[in-house]
């Protein structure tokens, strides 16, 4: 950041630094939401049975 003074340009990348953080720390979150819907979908169709079409079969 030319031209920027030091106590902006330490605050900017303070600042851009917990941007950061944050950002993987919600891929993290969405990487784990993520395992927990296949388990959740898995479980069901084990449950329910592997046929997707149960619900339309008259």
């Amino acid at each position: 950041m030319p031209g920027v003074p030091a106590v902006q340009k330490a605050a900017a990348q303070q600042l851009w630094q917990r941007l950061e953080q944050k950002a993987e720390r919600c891929k993290a979150y969405n990487d784990k939401n993520g395992e927990l819907l296949i388990r959740q979908y898995e479980f069901i169709q084990a449950f329910l049975g592997s046929e997707a079409d149960f619900l339309y079969q008259g």
